[in-house]
């Protein structure tokens, strides 16, 4: 069964207005573009089945492993779990992905996926594993 789709890897322009956009928290703090250069060498966008949900990985320079994040609120991406090389079927996709996409692409992605229903949803699994 289907369970993720990846749309792509963002480009330079759809990573600076995604931040922009929306809030992308690790360690209770708000990520930059800056930030995101000096820690980060890719962020890939993947639509989680069947809710639609939209997911980003962050590729870590310094470490062999993917930040997950998932949404918390409209406007908002939290770190769910690290993706290790053990994973190696997920790490390898992940990592493999070298289509890029650009600010209109995510920008629609985000209009569609990003929804009421699948934030409310995501806040009740969490709360449920005490995770806020």
């Amino acid at each position: 069964m289907l369970k993720n789709v990846i749309i792509g890897n963002l480009n330079e322009s759809a990573i600076k207005n995604l931040l922009n956009e929306k809030e992308i928290i690790i360690k209770k703090e708000r990520l930059s573009y800056e930030k995101f250069v000096q820690l980060f060498s890719k962020m890939v966008l993947v639509m989680s089945m069947p809710e639609l949900r939209p997911v980003l990985y962050l590729r870590v320079k310094s470490t062999q492993a993917f930040m997950k994040m998932d949404p918390f609120s409209m406007n908002t991406f939290e770190f769910e779990r690290n993706v290790l090389p053990r994973f190696t079927q997920l790490f390898d996709w992940i990592d493999s992905v070298t289509f890029r996409i650009g600010s209109e692409v995510t920008k629609r992605v985000m209009n569609i996926c990003l929804n009421e229903s699948v934030v409310d949803k995501r806040k009740k699994l969490r709360a449920r594993e005490n995770l806020i």
